[in-house]
């Protein structure tokens, strides 16, 4: 049997594809944290009832509930109402937020307010 020789463009691209394949394999298994998202929770304390008592935002000052916690309808209003209030009319990020924290940090020459929905956070 006899083989072709691979022309040089053929052969760099195949080169540059395995080196890609390789480069994007080891970022993927070992140069990302093992756990991105593990970050800390909200701290929610109910009454024996089931009546919210009090809720404090984590360490990072964030909103952030386990998955497979059950948040209290009130509450979840709350934080909609305080955070985003158009949460279930944009598709993620609102222009008009967006516009309105830049008009308001040039104003002022500082960040004064920022213009992320909770999808966006």
């Amino acid at each position: 049997m006899h083989f072709q020789k691979p022309d040089r463009p053929t052969l760099t691209r195949y080169l540059l594809s395995t080196a890609w394949l390789s480069f994007s394999t080891w970022f993927l298994f070992f140069a990302l944290p093992a756990r991105p998202f593990d970050a800390a929770y909200s701290k929610v304390l109910y009454s024996n009832e089931g009546n919210l008592l009090n809720a404090q935002v984590a360490s990072d000052h964030q909103w952030r509930f386990p998955p497979d916690s059950c948040l209290s309808p009130k509450f979840e209003q709350c934080i909609l109402t305080f955070e985003d209030r158009n949460f279930y009319r944009h598709p993620g990020i609102s222009l008009r937020g967006v516009g309105r924290a830049v008009v308001q940090n040039v104003k002022h020459s500082k960040v004064v307010s920022g213009g992320s929905t909770i999808s966006m956070q």
